[in-house]
């Protein structure tokens, strides 16, 4: 008796509906696939056998009109104009050769089409590609279109219209749901707090077409990245912040209600922590004046005065807002017509709608202290000569070459400040700051300087305890209230006001990164990248988006590490034979440049050596050895540790050293016994640069 044989013809699949030919399509090929990963352990029979069996039920009434004859299955992708040919299932060695082919052929489709979407190549140039390959007999099966290779969708995308602009808005429940599909399963909390961010962005270098997206990000999951659930694009800025949120407030509002998202057959109740905007997105979330009016601050009822054609906020003790209040819209000076959407959710307008660090510390402070220094913009005074400026950029200089790997970007000049990106200010007030400037700046300045970057160090530090956070508050008073006096009634800007209020929001909600702009900013440049020509932007980003999501990069949780490592929190890279070595250590034990040791990176450059120990001990790392299957370190110790300053604290309890005295013995550490990395830091004094081994700066990293 003659196999059983199984096929469709090209006739009857043509007649079918689209959604008929999609659910054969998918069902062929997910089962083709799931055959290939098991097709060593089966037979032929069994592997056609199974193949067949897929076609049942409501596939029977297709598979009267069999044809005897057989055709490759080819060109299943393009949904529009698909051709589902007929297949031949027996056990034969042209057909299992002819099958399995097959399945080669779309894991490379596959593979290729990841490889021109993790490229962000255009259309045009993924086509020219497709042209050439297919003149090859070995890519004969490729498509001739991208879209049918990178399956993008043929639906139109349903946009709405918002004031003078569109908006298309995504499921946040169906965006956190992929976020979390790509967790393992026991990193899923029971609940989920979520930030979410807006702000706006020119699509174009002449700012003619305005994009602002609605972000949010999961906080109690590390390393998650922000998901973009709505956007708007216009050739003006949103206008109706109530007509902005509608969408998004109903979805919030519809999560709440239904106890929270279903995943994984439970039910996951989510929260939401705070939102996080700069000035002018705040003032539009909350729908206030802004931060050019006279009542601009929507922590406290603090009053501008007019000074030289601005308004300034002087004094530090001003009466707090109250939830109540500002739900109601009781200050008229304050408010716009009309209530913020965020008074449909059940948020605290006041406690979760934080003063963020980048935007206002950052950009905001750290940048007018430049601008008053190097350009003694407010006043004359505090203006550096060229010759100091001159100094802290060699000094600057002379630091990139010892700048941790975890740093975005190396020291540059400061007399370049205007251009500086946010992190070089962060790195330039937490970091390199305090260390360059010193000696030069007049102390006045300098001790001013240092309160702010105290403050700014406690606040970013994992759990700081209550009395440092007391100290914070006080210093950041003291910082204010010396401004006018250092640097003229003018520097008196919003954003030093809004320094005022940094420790109850840290109180409130965490350290400063834990609700920081940099993730959201960050996440900015997909917009620019994939939204090429003006014209349909949203539809284009969404096109984009469903293609990254239908090739995006599987992660395996179990995956093995491209580097030899024992324990699965260690990874190690670039061995090496060249020491030094303890002479208690076996001279044949595997040496290495770099090891990263649950996420801190230990390295024998100059850049990454340098570690504090659990016990306070701060040390140079000389070599990385592994000896019966644990990981040791070869450090040299110093012998000599003191405080840097003392701005009403001490550096030393801000991990901040003065390290000399470096001891020329080898000693073993396991590596487990490393608390945190350190950037090390020359010491500058009189314009000289001390000698390496005499006095060095080691600050921990945050």
């Amino acid at each position: 008796m003659k196999p059983l044989k199984y096929s469709v013809s090209r006739k009857c699949f043509r007649r079918l509906s689209a959604r008929q030919r999609r659910r054969i399509t998918s069902e062929i090929r997910n089962t083709l696939r799931l055959s290939q990963d098991s097709r060593e352990q089966l037979d032929n029979t069994a592997f056609y056998i199974d193949v067949a069996n897929s076609f049942r039920a409501d596939k029977v009434r297709f598979l009267d009109d069999i044809a005897n004859n057989i055709s490759d299955i080819t060109n299943t992708d393009n949904v529009d104009n698909d051709i589902l040919c007929s297949t031949n299932y027996d056990d034969s060695t042209d057909s299992t050769s002819s099958s399995l082919s097959f399945i080669e052929d779309r894991s490379f489709q596959d593979r290729l089409a990841t490889c021109f979407v993790n490229n962000n190549l255009t259309h045009v140039q993924i086509n020219n590609i497709l042209s050439v390959l297919r003149t090859h007999t070995c890519f004969s099966s490729l498509p001739k279109d991208v879209r049918t290779l990178l399956k993008t969708p043929r639906t139109p995308v349903v946009v709405s219209k918002i004031d003078s602009g569109e908006y298309i808005h995504f499921s946040l429940e169906a965006a956190i749901v992929k976020t979390l599909l790509r967790l393992p399963l026991v990193s899923v909390p029971h609940d989920l707090e979520i930030d979410f961010n807006t702000d706006g962005c020119s699509l174009d270098r002449h700012g003619n077409i305005h994009i602002w997206p609605i972000q949010c990000r999961i906080t109690n999951v590390k390393y998650t990245r922000p998901i973009i659930i709505g956007i708007y694009s216009g050739v003006k800025e949103p206008q109706d912040p109530n007509l902005f949120f509608e969408k998004f407030v109903a979805d919030v509002n519809t999560i709440i209600t239904n106890g929270g998202i279903v995943y994984n057959g439970h039910k996951i109740a989510i929260r939401l922590r705070c939102f996080i905007a700069d000035a002018p997105a705040r003032a539009f979330i909350l729908n206030y004046r802004g931060h050019t009016s006279a009542n601009p601050c929507s922590k406290c009822k603090v009053s501008g005065v007019r000074c030289e054609g601005r308004y300034v906020f002087p004094g530090i003790n001003h009466p707090l807002r109250i939830n109540e209040e500002y739900i109601n819209c009781i200050d008229e000076d304050h408010h716009r017509d009309g209530k913020s959407p965020l008074s449909l959710l059940s948020t605290s307008m006041i406690t979760q709608v934080p003063f963020e660090h980048m935007h206002l510390v950052c950009l905001g402070v750290m940048k007018k202290l430049l601008s008053a220094w190097v350009c003694g913009k407010y006043t004359r005074l505090t203006k550096l000569s060229g010759r100091s400026i001159a100094i802290i950029s060699q000094r600057l200089n002379n630091l990139k070459m010892y700048c941790p790997s975890e740093f975005a970007r190396r020291p540059r000049a400061i007399d370049a400040f205007s251009k500086y990106k946010a992190t070089e200010l962060r790195q330039f007030l937490l970091y390199t700051g305090p260390v360059v400037t010193h000696g030069i700046l007049n102390p006045q300045a300098y001790t001013h300087f240092l309160f702010l970057h105290t403050t700014i160090r406690i606040l970013v530090s994992t759990s700081p305890s209550t009395a440092y956070l007391n100290f914070a508050e006080l210093a950041l008073q003291t910082f204010v209230a010396r401004c006018e006096n250092l640097y003229g009634s003018t520097f008196l800007s919003y954003n030093v006001h809004g320094l005022l209020h940094l420790t109850d929001d840290v109180r409130q909600l965490g350290p400063l990164d834990s609700f920081s702009a940099f993730p959201y900013e960050n996440n900015m440049s997909v917009f620019r990248k994939y939204c090429r020509k003006p014209n349909f932007p949203l539809q284009k980003f969404s096109n984009r988006m469903t293609e990254m999501e239908a090739h995006e990069t599987t992660i395996h949780h179990n995956q093995t590490h491209i580097s030899k490592s024992i324990d699965s929190s260690t990874q190690v890279f670039t061995a090496h034979n060249k020491g030094p070595l303890p002479l208690n250590v076996n001279s044949n034990s595997c040496q290495y440049h770099k090891l990263i040791f649950n996420g801190i990176l230990l390295s024998l450059n100059i850049r990454d050596n340098c570690c504090i120990l659990h016990d306070g001990s701060i040390c140079f790392i000389v070599n990385i050895f592994m000896d019966k299957s644990t990981y040791y370190l070869v450090v040299k110790k110093f012998q000599k540790v003191d405080s840097f300053y003392d701005a009403g604290i001490s550096s030393s309890a801000l991990q901040i050293f003065k390290c000399s005295a470096l001891s020329s013995e080898l000693l073993c550490i396991q590596v487990n016994e490393v608390g945190e990395t350190g950037a090390r830091w020359h010491h500058f004094y009189n314009f000289v640069i001390r000698l390496f081994k005499q006095l060095i700066i080691i600050i921990k990293l945050y």
